[in-house]
């Protein structure tokens, strides 16, 4: 399910959109934490998701949250996820609302941890082979899912098994599906390599838990709950 967008005014991604009206502004930048772990995964998707720098050719990252860096070549995002200012085919890309492969890795979770039929190996292998297919690089599924460092930890305890649903899933859904991933990192703690943003208004206290309620919800609903402190408090099914 995603809604798809043309080139025309006022039905251009909205993400795009926001930019074009920022003046072509490029304030999104690949995160070190993205690409090093694509980089370390020799992971054929930071192609998909990445322009590397015109100067050097290779990818790679700003250290989170460091909007003061200078003079440091970064990979920017692809017009795939809608984010490149520069690029007008950013505004053809989709805002993907649920995906096949976001429900294959909701199924792996599912058999995993409450006995879903099926296999939670081979529906995370057919999670992230469907991935690889929806942007085009299915043939690299195989290769990809036969590093030790992805193959399914079958023989580990469930714990470990579900960090690699998570891990991948959130590596599935950079740049089309980002708010979802950080609600899947904030529901199971996967995954667990996430590093505090330079700029931190609340260092040493971790990550954004939540955003603020909007004034609009606030003022159309008379019982909604207390607007938070901080946006560092956690909701009630948050586990981190």
């Amino acid at each position: 399910m995603q809604i798809n967008y043309t080139s025309l005014g006022g039905n251009t991604n909205p993400l795009y959109s926001a930019e074009v009206g920022l003046n072509f502004t490029q304030n999104l930048v690949a995160s070190a934490t993205m690409i090093n772990f694509y980089l370390t995964n020799n992971d054929p998707r930071i192609n998909v998701f990445y322009v590397p720098p015109a100067s050097t050719g290779v990818h790679s990252g700003n250290a989170q949250g460091d909007y003061n860096a200078t003079g440091v070549p970064v990979s920017l995002p692809s017009p795939i996820t809608g984010a490149n200012a520069n690029d007008e085919n950013s505004a053809l890309a989709p805002v993907i609302l649920m995906s096949s492969y976001e429900s294959l890795f909701l199924q792996a979770e599912a058999s995993l941890r409450y006995g879903l039929t099926g296999s939670p190996q081979a529906l995370y292998e057919a999670a992230i082979t469907e991935n690889f297919n929806y942007y085009g690089i299915g043939d690299s599924a195989a290769t990809y899912i036969a590093q030790p460092s992805v193959a399914y930890p079958s023989g580990l305890p469930v714990t470990d098994q579900l960090k690699a649903i998570i891990t991948q899933k959130w590596a599935a859904m950079c740049g089309n599906q980002n708010n979802e991933a950080w609600t899947e990192w904030r529901r199971t703690g996967f995954p667990d390599f996430f590093t505090e943003s330079v700029n931190s208004s609340f260092p040493g206290t971790g990550l954004p838990a939540r955003y603020f309620y909007a004034q609009t919800e606030i003022i159309a609903n008379g019982n909604h709950d207390p607007q938070p402190a901080t946006v560092m408090e956690h909701v009630w099914w948050d586990v981190n």
